[in-house]
């Protein structure tokens, strides 16, 4: 029994020793809904107009090199970021996913994600779904 609970002792002990990787992890992306008329720089102004604008439908993205990016989207409604750490093949990669939920033909969203450059992001993911649960419950 005593080395049944020296063990537990030492799991959860190695357990709490992982965690603050996972809040690193977790503040290397951050994003907010962000109004369409104020605030904006002139290049973020000028791009989001062009956006707007354009003739082509979906996901317009801009990264603005200093660990911003903004997402405009015609046709979906709400829009969520994460990072993602993969290994493939023995290469590291550092992602950005940008998840959108598909609205109605009018809908748009605007987003502003800051990341931490250093760290993040060789590549930006897109992906979209119709379902309302999956984009709420699936993990960021």
């Amino acid at each position: 029994m005593r080395a049944f609970i020296t063990m537990l002792l030492i799991s959860m002990i190695v357990i709490q020793g992982c965690s603050p990787k996972d809040e690193e992890i977790q503040g290397l992306i951050e994003y907010e809904y962000i109004s369409q008329n104020e605030g904006l720089t002139a290049e973020v102004s000028q791009w989001l107009n062009d956006s707007k604008n354009s003739k082509d439908a979906g996901i317009h993205s801009l990264s603005t090199g200093d660990g911003v990016t903004y997402v405009y989207a015609k046709g979906y409604k709400k829009a969520k970021a994460a990072y993602i750490y993969q290994v493939i093949e023995g290469k590291v990669y550092h992602n950005m996913k940008v998840t959108l939920l598909t609205g109605k033909e009018r809908d748009t969203t605007f987003i502003k994600i800051k990341y931490e450059s250093d760290t993040c992001c060789d590549t930006e993911i897109f992906d979209e779904t119709d379902s309302e649960k999956e984009f709420y419950d699936a993990p960021e």
